[in-house]
């Protein structure tokens, strides 16, 4: 269209107004070059000689948003119709109403919601669920803070070096707790059971970023700053559930046939979720979204510990699991009846990794209103947590280790947030704050005792309000994030794994990471990429002629089902060809019938066309989240290098992990911590741990 003026607004204090910005005036005519008044723009709009332009890169009223003017023009990952907290300025042009037209452009998107309704400052409307979450959240901080002297409170907020102090005080814990209370694991040693649980996990993983929607499928969860925007934008109403619905079979490869059920509706207790079958794996699946809407942060805030099945375990997402129970169940009892030789499979990010492992919890034990004639099924699931919090007392915890698995990264912030784990650091925070450091440094000068312990006594002491220690659950896979400076950038290896203790989740822990940590699409890039290593590892190592006929024979395939491609940036395409090339080449050879042992001879021209077919299908998992063919196969070539040549050093104690049967995982010794380190398996003597003299 020809656009006739140009609106120019920039955000202020008080909101919206038109902007003062030199070179850049509040109207301009697009073909005079020339400042235009806002009476001549009211008046031709009166007229109707002229109208806002809205499309599908525009919000309801036709705007779109950047931090500066000059960059609106731009391309940029998501788009540009919803406003970010972080942009400043918007635009929308105007264009001649055709003569004789009737028909506004805006008619055609008028079910696009208008992104600057969320900065307009009206709150939302709370429900009775959504008071109470809030009334239980008051409650639990009064318990917890009510019990320290206002000192301690005023310590911590008036020194704010405490943070990066105690920052670098836990990047030393981590190191020493990963040395006492993780065992690495070898990949060129794993069971067949093991191999094949981290290629289930990988799939997992898979639909827990998928249920997530378009928010994930279009780049606002690839970053901390984009997932506040993605979350800004899903409040907004950015996206419809028939735009969820298409992003998520996109984003998951599976055909409208195989959705059973979807609820993307959330509510405080009853997050999205989403039923799907994956006739490859006999799986059905019930992934659920983690937190990405403000009610689901409700949730996560419910914190109150409640028994269940002879434990303990988090009140807010113990509601979200029976929420999801009630809406899911009888789509999950009608499809495992008609599937009854399927697997149901429970899986989730963050708050979904919590629901799906209650979800599983409470069917296995029975605690759901089941039949007799229910298939076997339903009564057995599996769960894969994403990112999963602390969620079940130590008992607990432990009995799910062969039916549950649960995958940490790094320093992930959500893998230690629980009641006692706060508690304990607002307490290390105290002690190492700038005024209590200089307090006990005068008593002892003065020979007086310093407050130290009755700073403990005041948080742990006896008669002292102590919250119930909550672990993450199952089989415990973590993968460590951090970077010495000497490796190569991640993206093209897989991360060093280990089997970890749930006791090396009990003390929270900050670092420079810990956001990003928990980035649902970086889990699931370094699981596929530990899973596809592990493959590899099983099998004949290649050289580079190997891995050259590999790539041309992708090359091929890809060319004769070529994708449309978008734009994406490098950082977000990293590593996703290495996951989806060398993930899915265990089932493509599994599919064709070849049988390698785990140190294996597989033939290598069905080696070749099972990575060719496995490439097509990154190439095209890619396109469809945006990214250049050139920059898709240049990666995917670089990646499947790497990972066919990676090697481990690690080595995994103990006997090889016992062969699971289809309803339950293998519970390895490696599990178990090694002869000569520190057992913290063991239940605790005492509840808190000393802060200075404990290694995790």
């Amino acid at each position: 269209p020809k656009f006739r003026f140009v609106q120019n607004e920039e955000r202020t204090w008080g909101g919206w107004k038109p902007s003062t910005q030199a070179g850049v005036p509040p109207y301009m005519d697009e073909h005079e070059g020339h400042e235009v008044s806002a009476e001549d723009v009211a008046e031709l709009l009166e007229k109707q000689e002229i109208q806002v332009f809205v499309d599908e890169k525009t919000d309801r009223d036709g705007w779109y948003y950047g931090a500066v003017f000059w960059k609106l023009d731009e391309p940029r990952i998501g788009g540009r119709r919803i406003a970010l907290p972080l942009d400043l300025v918007r635009r929308r042009r105007y264009v001649a109403v055709p003569v004789g037209s009737t028909t506004a452009l805006s008619d055609s998107f008028g079910a696009t919601p208008s992104s600057s309704t969320w900065f307009k400052g009206v709150g939302p409307s709370l429900d009775a669920s959504d008071r109470e979450a809030m009334s239980k959240l008051f409650e639990l901080l009064f318990t917890y803070l009510k019990k320290r002297h206002p000192s301690d409170i005023l310590s911590v907020m008036t020194d704010p070096t405490v943070p990066f102090r105690v920052m670098w005080q836990h990047d030393e814990v981590y190191k020493h707790s990963l040395e006492a209370a993780c065992d690495p694991i070898d990949l060129k040693h794993l069971s067949d059971a093991d191999r094949q649980m981290l290629s289930n996990a990988s799939r997992a993983a898979e639909f827990a970023c998928a249920v997530y929607g378009a928010a994930m499928a279009e780049g606002h969860l690839d970053s901390v700053a984009a997932f506040l925007g993605g979350a800004a934008a899903h409040h907004a109403g950015a996206w419809n559930d028939v735009e969820n619905l298409i992003k998520f079979r996109k984003f998951s490869k599976v055909r409208q046939e195989d959705m059973v059920a979807a609820s993307w509706v959330e509510k405080t207790f009853e997050p999205a979720w989403v039923i799907v079958l994956d006739h490859a794996r006999k799986w059905v699946v019930l992934t659920i979204r983690g937190t990405v809407d403000w009610r689901a942060v409700l949730t996560d805030a419910t914190a109150h510990c409640v028994e269940i099945c002879g434990g303990h375990t988090h009140e807010g997402m113990l509601r979200a699991a029976q929420g999801v129970i009630a809406r899911a169940l009888p789509h999950l009892r009608a499809t495992l009846r008609e599937h009854s030789d399927y697997q149901l499979v429970c899986t989730g990010h963050s708050l979904g990794a919590a629901a799906a492992t209650l979800v599983a919890l409470l069917l296995r034990k029975n605690q759901v209103d089941l039949k007799e004639d229910d298939p076997k099924g339903l009564r057995e699931p599996l769960a894969f947590g994403i990112g999963t919090p602390p969620l079940l007392s130590m008992d607990l915890a432990e009995e799910c280790l062969g039916w549950v698995v649960s995958v940490e990264r790094g320093v992930d912030f959500i893998s230690r947030l629980s009641v006692f784990a706060m508690d304990r650091l607002l307490l290390e925070m105290t002690q190492a704050s700038a005024a209590k450091l200089a307090t006990d440094w005068f008593l002892k000068s003065m020979g007086y005792e310093d407050n130290t312990q009755q700073r403990w006594q005041r948080t742990f002491g006896t008669g002292q309000e102590v919250a119930i220690v909550l672990f993450p659950p199952g089989r415990l896979l973590h993968m460590d994030t951090t970077w010495n400076g000497s490796e190569p950038t991640q993206g093209t290896k897989p991360r060093k794994a280990y089997w970890a203790t749930s006791s090396f989740y009990q003390r929270y822990l900050l670092g420079t990471t810990m956001l990003n940590d928990h980035l649902p699409r970086e889990y699931f890039l370094d699981i596929s990429l530990l899973s596809a290593a592990a493959e590899a590892a099983s099998g004949p190592q290649a050289d580079s002629a190997t891995v050259a006929d590999s790539d041309m024979a992708a090359e091929d395939f890809v060319a004769s089902s070529p994708s449309a491609c978008g734009t994406k940036s490098d950082a977000s395409l990293k590593g996703e060809a290495a996951a989806a090339v060398m993930s899915t080449s265990m089932s493509s050879r599994a599919a064709e019938g070849q049988e390698q042992a785990s140190g294996g001879t597989g033939s290598p021209s069905s080696l070749f066309l099972s990575m060719a077919k496995a490439k097509a299908r990154a190439m095209s998992s890619l396109s469809s989240l945006g990214g250049s063919r050139q920059e898709v196969e240049e990666k995917a070539r670089r990646a499947s290098a790497a990972g066919l040549s990676e090697k481990q050093s690690c080595s995994l104690p103990g006997k090889e992990a016992a062969a699971a049967s289809p309803s339950s995982f293998s519970s390895s010794p490696s599990s178990v911590p090694r002869e000569g380190k520190l057992d913290l398996a063991q239940p605790l003597a005492h509840p808190f741990l000393d802060v200075e003299s404990s290694p995790i």
